[in-house]
């Protein structure tokens, strides 16, 4: 029966690979001009998922030359590896959704609200005077006018209109369950990894209490770095196959281990745990 370690070194090979592959696949973009707001955003969200996965790669024990009394910094593996699949929710809404381009621009109209709203209210509780703020609010204004508009009535529930109309405009327009269906991902598998990673992000009892009985090199802490780490290699693996459709023809070929990472991820996330 493989050890605890040796499960780890082949979690950490395919999740090397899976990451060049991600970094080869962003790469191939160089030169290329965005030809719509898909693209556009598409791009900035993949890449920000690249980065945090960089990040992420480095924080994890290398497998070869790992050593018992060096620092291995679970909180930090966790809160990045959270990141890559909020990255992969962003990406989904808004650059592969199978929606109109007039939905899509309602929801792009939200989240620029939604952010002016966000940098009103932070400078509001520093009591700040900057000068700008009227001009963040003029901001506001049009834009929540631009939301409110009668052609997008369709894509505004009540509950949600009734929270722009209060300056609480919501990050995303469609419930979380509805949004991960229609991306064919398993809406209680990515809510059981939110929950998981957040503990470690929020510094819950729960994640307090896995920290001390951690210790580096155990078989306890192989297995708790590893399930950070094979959460971002999922949301990592289905964010490629996004994009890769965004982007195409500028695909580089996988491996043909890459390609089946990517296809197995793709299916476990689709189907989730509970049916595995």
């Amino acid at each position: 029966m493989a050890s605890e370690s040796s499960r780890y070194a082949e979690f950490h090979a395919e999740f090397e690979a899976l990451l060049e592959y991600a970094i080869a696949l962003l790469d191939a973009q160089a030169g290329h001009k965005v030809q719509n707001a898909r693209e556009n955003y598409g791009e900035k969200i993949f890449g920000k998922s690249v980065c945090h996965a960089i990040s992420l790669k480095r924080i994890l024990p290398n497998p070869i030359d790992s050593k018992d009394s060096e620092i291995w910094d679970i909180s930090s593996a966790y809160t990045l590896s959270r990141t890559i699949l909020e990255s992969y929710e962003a990406l989904a809404y808004v650059a592969v959704a199978g929606i109109s381009e007039e939905e899509l621009e309602c929801r792009i109209l939200a989240w620029k609200l939604h952010a002016q709203e966000r940098r009103h209210k932070m400078l509001s509780l520093i009591g700040s005077k900057d000068p700008r703020i009227a001009e963040i609010e003029k901001d506001m204004q049009a834009l929540r006018e631009l939301v409110l508009d009668n052609k997008f009535d369709q894509f505004l529930p009540p509950n949600v209109r009734g929270k722009i109309t209060k300056d609480e405009c919501p990050p995303y327009l469609v419930p979380r369950n509805i949004r991960l269906k229609a991306a064919n991902v398993n809406a209680e598998y990515f809510t059981a990894a939110l929950m998981h990673l957040s503990s470690h992000v929020h510094a819950h009892p729960f994640s307090l209490h896995q920290l001390f009985d951690f210790k580096a090199g155990t078989p306890e802490a192989y297995g708790l770095m590893k399930i950070a780490g094979q959460y971002a290699c999922g949301f990592l693996a289905v964010s490629i196959r996004e994009m890769s459709s965004l982007f195409s023809p500028r695909i580089p070929d996988p491996t043909a281990d890459v390609r089946e990472t990517l296809e197995n991820w793709c299916e476990l996330l689709q189907r989730g745990v509970r049916f595995a």
